[in-house]
Order: structure tokens, then sequence, then C-alpha cells
């Protein structure tokens, strides 16, 4: 055989192997997306019925094989240093942050949607830089403000009553006027079932425990610790650390198709003012990046001191709170809003599709390279 022959038939083999290589992908992944649009229907169903179990997402590369342990002890919870938890602020001076988008966090405690009207249990400010880092600051519901306008105005209170008093809009403004930085979408856990179809959906999350169902919220509101509230939100924070963590991988780190469903997926799940293309967005900015939550995550918690205060609210007097420490505060405004305007480009599926053909593109080029070419060489030898 020549050496013009054998080119004709390495080109023809390197064309096929191609084709082949990318059906079978395709195929792949329509058989996985089928199955967790299946899955996600399923957990979104079976929310809205109270007394159902909803059933827990189960791909295999997100699952959690550990068994979930049907009664809680609160006495046996580990503390946050021991499941992971790490106090970052110190760590964000090293990044810009002031270009990029602003989420609240609320989690209510409601036990139910027909219950009217809640505290916040969970309130998290989460900022996502163009340079593709996540600051996740927790805010005690405890912590001591001076209520701006509302019914309320002028009084002290502890934030996490704000929603009960005047709702998600007071609660997002006494967050802005607290941290000096504004808020640019929320995001409402609204009651305990839209948090066990979270955990549903995730596959759940395994730190001390396996956590699902009812477990994930007795874990997650559990507070039988030294410093209470404050050792409960350092905990969230490593929850939700991982929780991020596993949505990511649930949207094949990034991938188009599977973050569309996601963002219908979630905002059936909870209440959130985001719109689908500036998700999308979110998502393609953490994908361009090579998102990492082991690296590019940081968790905290707003640093303070516990105070004492009287409620005309509540007509009571020296409540236990949390005053925040000024010097941090005026650090966070000066991280989040040095730049005021968002210039973060707005992503489409053709920019999904483009660069997920050229990481395609690359790994063929690779494969090809330590497949074919160095086998064509030694022949040629």
């Amino acid at each position: 055989m020549s050496q013009k022959e054998l080119l004709s038939l390495l080109k023809k083999m390197i064309a096929l192997t191609f084709l082949s290589f990318f059906l079978f992908i395709v195929s792949i992944n329509l058989l996985k997306f089928a199955d967790f649009v299946v899955k996600i229907d399923n957990i979104i169903k079976t929310k809205d019925t109270d007394d159902a179990e909803i059933p827990i997402m189960n791909l295999s590369y997100i699952v959690d094989e550990s068994d979930n342990t049907a009664n809680f002890n609160p006495d046996n919870s580990y503390s946050a240093d021991k499941i992971g938890y790490q106090d970052d602020i110190s760590k964000l001076y090293k990044y810009d942050w002031s270009s990029g988008y602003t989420f609240l966090l609320i989690g209510s405690d409601k036990a139910n949607s027909n219950i009217k009207k809640a505290r916040a249990d969970v309130i998290i400010l989460l900022r996502i830089s163009s340079e593709g880092k996540i600051a996740s600051i927790s805010i005690p519901r405890d912590t001591l403000i001076t209520i701006s306008n509302g019914s309320y105005n002028g009084y002290f209170d502890k934030i996490g009553h704000s929603l009960y008093w005047d709702g998600l809009n007071q609660l997002t403004l006494n967050v802005e006027r607290l941290v000096g930085a504004p808020i640019d979408y929320t995001i409402v856990i609204d009651n305990f079932r839209s948090f066990e179809a979270f955990l549903a959906m995730i596959g759940g999350v395994t730190l001390d425990k396996n956590l699902k169902g009812k477990l994930g919220i007795q874990w997650i509101r559990n507070r039988n610790f030294k410093y209470g509230d404050i050792e409960r939100c350092k905990r969230q924070q490593v929850f939700l650390k991982k929780s991020i963590d596993k949505l990511w991988k649930l949207s094949k780190n990034g991938s188009y198709i599977y973050s569309v469903f996601i963002y219908k997926a979630l905002t059936k799940i909870v209440d959130a003012d985001i719109s689908k293309k500036d998700f999308i967005s979110v998502i393609y900015l953490l994908k361009e990046k090579n998102f990492d939550v082991n690296k590019d995550y940081f968790t905290s918690v707003l640093p303070g001191n516990f105070g004492r205060f009287d409620s005309k609210l509540l007509y009571k007097s020296n409540l236990t709170c949390w005053e925040p420490d000024e010097l941090t505060l005026s650090k966070i405004n000066l991280l989040f809003t040095e730049n005021s305007e968002n210039n973060i480009k707005t992503s489409s599926a053709a920019d999904f599709i483009i660069y997920d053909l050229n990481k395609l593109s690359d790994k063929f080029k690779s494969f090809i390279r330590s497949k074919f070419l160095n086998s064509f060489l030694t022949y040629k030898k």
C-alpha cells in the first residue's frame, strides 16, 4: 500500500471514528436527559401533594449511597468546623467583585404553603463576580437593624422579622441598607415542602448525615449549639456550598439544555425573580470561567457580637440580638458596589454551542493525536 493510499485510508478512518464518537455521545446524553426530565417532573408533581414522599433524584453522577437516618438527634450533630466550614471573609479582598450579580437567598420558617406570614430563617447574600467567583455571606436572622420605611420606620428589630412585618420587599431593602449594596435578584424557599423538593432535585446532601426529606429540614434548622444561630449559619454555609456543587453537576457543568430545564424546575420549586435569560447568562459565565466550587466559592458569616435590645414591636425588653461589625459592613460595601453598572454580557444558546464544540474539538484532536498519529508515525518508521 502506497503512502498516498495509506493517508486516504487514515482520513476515512478518522471521519468514521469522529461520526461514531459523535453519535455515541449524542445517544448517551439523550437517554440521560430523558431520565433526568422524568425524575424532575415527578419531584415537581409530588411537591404539591403534602402527604406524599418526594422521590429523590438518583442519577449515577450525583447520588449519595449512604442510608438516610429517619431519627434526628440534635445532640449528635457535628459542629460546622467538623463538616468543613471555613471562614473566607479575608480571602474576598484578593479578588475583584465590583462587576457581577448579587442574589439574596431567603429561607422562611413556614411549615407549609397555607401559612400566610413567616419570618426569614435563612438570609444569605450571594455575589457572583465577572471572574466566576462566588461569595456567600450569611446574615444571622437575629442581626439588629433599624427598620427603614414601611409601617415600623425607625424601630429596632431583628432582620429576620422584616419578612413577617412588611414582606419580601422590605426585607430586601433592609439587607441592602445593612450591607450598602444593591440586590439584583431574590430567591425564596417559601416553605419546608419546597426545601424538601429542592433536596430531592439535587439527590440529597451528605454531611454528618445523609440529608433528604424531613431530616434535611430538621438538620438545616437545628441550632442546638453553644452559639446557637451563628453556628447554624456556618452549617448552612457548608450545606449551600455542597448544594451548589451538586447543582453544577446536575447541570452537567453548565450544559445549556440541562440549565434551561433546571431553571424551569427551580422556578416551580422556589420563588425567584431572575429571568431565564439572566439565569443562562450566569451559568455561561461560570462555565466560561471553569467554575470549581473548591477554589472559586467563598463562605462566611457576617462578623459581629451578641448584644441586647428592647423591642417596641414585640413589647419586650432585653432581647438577644447579633450586632454586626461595622468595619466588615463597610468593606462589603466597597467590594460589591465599586462599579454600579453590571457589564456582564448576555449569553445565548449559540454561546454554549460554540463553547462546547470548541471543547469537543480539542478533545477529539487530543484523541486523534494519541491514538492514530502515534501509530501512523510508528508504522512509517
